[in-house]
C-alpha cells in the first residue's frame, strides 16, 4: 500500500514539473476554488436552520426565554434583542417547554407538536399541560371563525383525575378574550356559541366557570340582572333622546309610554350610545322632522348597508362633518 501511495506522489510530482508556469498557477487556482467549494457545500449541508421562535419581545421577555432555553440545553440566537430564533428541528420542543415553564404564551401549539413531543420521559402533569395549551389553541382557532371576530386567545384550567377525586370542589374553568373586528360587537347568540363550544370541549366545565371578556375588558357573559340593567338603561337613553324633539315619555319597569306631540323641535341631534339599535329606531323618525343622528355609522355593527337601503326606500339621507 504504502509502494503504490509512494508511486503516485512521484506521478502527481512529475506531471506538475512538466507543467510551465501558467498552468501550474492555473491548476494550484482551480485546486483552491474547489477545496473552497466543497467546504462551502459541507457548511451548508451540515449546518442547523435557524427558525424564529419569538418576536416583539421585551427586553425582560426575552432574558427570560434565554435563560430557559440554556436550562433545556437548547441552542439559541439572537437577531436583535427583540427576536429569538432556535433550530428548526427543536421548535416544537422549545415552544413546548417554555409554555410548561410559563414563560412562552403564543397561541399557536399544535395537537402535532403535542403528540410528536410527548414522551414516556415527561411526567403526567408535563403532558397534561401540553395537550392543554393545543386544546386551547384549537379552540381559540375555532372561535376565529366567527365572522365579527378578529382574535381570540383561550386559557384552561382541568384538574388532573387525582384533583377531581381529592377535592370535589375543584372544577374546570375556561375563559376566552375576544378581539372583534373593527367596532363589531358580539350577539348574545355569538356569546352563547362560544360559550357551547367550550362546554363540550373541556372536561369537568360546568356554565358558572366559563368567562368571556373583549379586549377593552368588558364581560360578555352576563348574568340575567346585568341584562335587566342594561334593558333600563336602553328605555332610559330612549327617553332622554325622544324628549329632545319635545315629546314627553314614561318609563316603569317593563314599559315605555310615549306621549304624542304635534309640533316636534327640529335640528336635533340624537345620541346613539353606541348602540346600534338606537340609530335604526329613530330613523324613521325623519319622515316627520329633519335631525342629525350621531356616531350614524354604528349600524355597521349589525346592519352596514342600513344607510344605503334606508335610501332606496326614497328616505333623504345626508352624511354631515363632524
Amino acid at each position: 500500500m504504502a509502494e503504490l501511495l509512494n508511486k503516485i506522489k512521484n506521478y502527481i510530482t512529475e506531471r506538475f514539473g512538466d507543467f510551465d508556469q501558467k498552468k501550474k498557477i492555473m491548476l494550484i487556482g482551480g485546486s483552491l476554488l474547489l477545496v473552497v467549494i466543497v467546504t462551502a457545500l459541507i457548511l451548508m449541508v451540515t449546518s442547523e436552520e435557524y427558525v424564529v421562535l419569538a418576536s416583539n419581545l421585551t427586553l425582560d421577555e426575552a432574558a427570560a426565554i434565554d435563560q430557559e432555553l440554556e436550562n433545556l440545553n437548547i441552542p439559541s440566537r439572537d437577531n436583535d434583542t427583540t427576536e429569538i430564533l432556535v433550530p428548526k428541528d427543536r421548535l416544537s420542543e422549545a415552544k413546548m417547554s417554555l409554555s410548561i415553564a410559563g414563560v412562552y404564551n403564543k397561541k399557536d401549539f399544535s395537537w402535532t407538536e403535542a403528540f410528536n413531543q410527548s414522551s414516556i420521559t415527561m411526567t403526567s402533569t408535563e403532558k397534561n399541560k401540553m395537550y392543554l395549551l393545543a386544546q386551547a389553541t384549537a379552540l381559540a382557532q375555532s372561535i376565529e371563525t366567527i365572522d365579527t371576530v378578529e382574535d381570540a386567545v383561550v386559557n384552561l384550567y382541568v384538574p388532573d383525575d387525582s384533583s377531581f377525586l381529592l377535592n370535589e370542589d375543584m372544577n374546570s374553568r375556561a375563559s376566552a378574550v375576544i378581539r372583534p373586528k373593527g367596532s363589531a360587537e358580539l350577539s348574545p347568540d355569538q356569546v352563547n356559541g362560544i360559550k357551547m363550544i367550550l362546554l363540550n370541549s373541556v372536561k369537568g366545565l360546568s356554565e358558572e366557570n366559563i368567562s368571556i371578556i373583549d379586549n377593552t375588558g368588558r364581560e360578555l357573559t352576563k348574568s340575567s340582572s346585568f341584562d335587566e340593567d342594561y334593558q333600563a338603561n336602553s328605555q332610559y337613553d330612549l327617553k332622554t333622546e325622544i324628549e329632545k324633539f319635545g315629546s314627553k315619555v314614561k318609563v316603569t319597569q317593563d314599559s315605555l309610554e310615549l306621549f304624542p306631540e304635534e309640533d316636534l323641535s327640529k335640528k336635533v341631534s340624537v345620541a346613539t350610545y353606541n348602540d346600534h339599535r338606537m340609530a335604526m329606531a329613530f330613523a324613521p323618525l325623519g319622515l316627520k322632522v329633519p335631525f342629525e343622528i350621531e356616531d350614524a355609522e354604528v349600524v355597521s355593527k349589525s346592519y352596514p348597508g342600513f344607510w344605503e337601503d334606508f335610501q332606496k326606500l326614497k328616505f333623504e339621507v345626508e352624511k354631515t362633518s363632524i
